[in-house]
């Protein structure tokens, strides 16, 4: 008889193996391209997500209020007429046609921000 072939046990562990990679691999493929399993604060789309939330806020402040080359907005006053609701302090830079929102949260800041312009 030929001996030179794998054993059951051999076959099964490896079948068992295999599977379980599989699974895996799917399983951190679909984590990967839609990030649902983990919310994650520290990610940069979390606070690009914010900065639209305030850039939203500014336009639609700025459809029911004042207009003018360049104006700065800022998170509290959006907070005070309830368009923004978020944590995050910030302001919108608007410059004609352009919304420019800087945010500044416990761990992150946007590249540019100026506590100067935030108060």
């Amino acid at each position: 008889m030929n001996q030179k072939g794998m054993t059951l046990g051999v076959e099964i562990f490896m079948i068992i193996f295999f599977t379980l990679a599989a699974f895996l691999s799917v399983y951190i493929l679909v984590k990967s391209f839609t990030g649902k399993y983990v919310v994650n604060e520290n990610k940069p789309s979390y606070y690009h997500k914010i900065e639209l939330e305030l850039e939203n806020a500014a336009k639609k402040y700025i459809e029911k209020n004042e207009t003018g080359e360049k104006i700065v907005i800022s998170s509290k006053t959006l907070r005070e007429v309830g368009y923004y609701t978020n944590k995050c302090d910030g302001y919108v830079i608007i410059e004609k046609v352009l919304y420019r929102p800087f945010i500044k949260c416990d761990d992150y800041t946007t590249i540019g921000y100026s506590k100067e312009l935030a108060s």
